[in-house]
């Protein structure tokens, strides 16, 4: 595997402070401030009952199906677009967030944006105006994000994620397949290494996101019915159109 070690992977892209910073690693998640479920407490015991049942366990299998696919394109330099731009986040949701949370309090505190939008938005603002009045987390912030160290470990957390095994194993197949010849790897497995990272960075970002939001299995039970629900009504409807009321 020696063709697709991290550090054979593209360099870290300088980082934008344009973009909407997300959040230690050991990979650990900062929870932050805690937030409630979505659904109410007796809304749960109801949803509990039905957790086992076959179809919504074929429902979670195929959100876990199209997690893994998420960004996933014919172009592969778009594909590796979408695994840089995905790196980048992560990195600021594992292991950037306290420069992330400096940054932002710099912000808030020097009133360059409001407090309301940049919890809804992230800081999205003029760089200068950052650079002049938040030199010095500016700074930590973009040290933090353009770490050699840092974008390996997220490209190791990826690759390692257990999600992913399978299509980790697809990988090693095709570089012992093609061991003599590091050109040939890269242009017959660079699909499968692409997709093994699309993998293992999202389901990263998919935790680091229920962690922080605090969605967790009543609410992902009330989303699976209320999408039967939907389907159920637009059953109806065909039905009524087809045959009348």
């Amino acid at each position: 595997m020696s063709g697709f070690r991290a550090s054979n992977y593209p360099t870290p892209p300088t980082s934008t402070l344009d973009e909407k910073p997300d959040k230690d690693t050991g990979l650990t998640l900062n929870m932050g401030n805690d937030k409630t479920s979505m659904m109410s407490n007796s809304s749960i015991s109801r949803t509990y009952e039905a957790y086992n049942s076959k179809d919504f366990q074929k429902w979670q299998f195929k959100q876990a199906k199209i997690l893994r696919e998420r960004g996933k394109a014919e172009d592969m330099d778009r594909e590796k677009s979408y695994i840089e731009s995905m790196i980048r986040t992560v990195m600021r949701g594992y292991i950037c967030h306290r420069e992330v949370d400096e940054y932002s309090d710099c912000l808030v505190r020097r009133k360059l944006v409001d407090s309301s939008d940049l919890a809804r938005a992230g800081p999205a603002l003029n760089t200068r105006l950052a650079e002049q009045f938040c030199k010095s987390e500016v700074a930590t912030y973009r040290q933090c994000m353009e770490s050699k160290l840092n974008y390996e470990t997220i490209v190791e957390a990826a690759i390692g994620h257990t999600c992913c095994d399978d299509l980790k194993v697809d990988m090693v197949i095709c570089l012992e397949k093609h061991s003599e010849d590091r050109k040939a790897q890269e242009t017959h497995c660079m699909r499968d290494y692409y997709s093994l990272m699309r993998c293992g960075l999202n389901n990263m970002f998919d935790e680091y996101w229920r962690k922080v939001s605090g969605f967790g299995t009543a609410d992902e039970m009330h989303l699976y019915e209320v999408e039967q629900d939907h389907f159920k009504k637009q059953a109806v409807s065909k039905m009524k159109s087809r045959y009348g009321d």
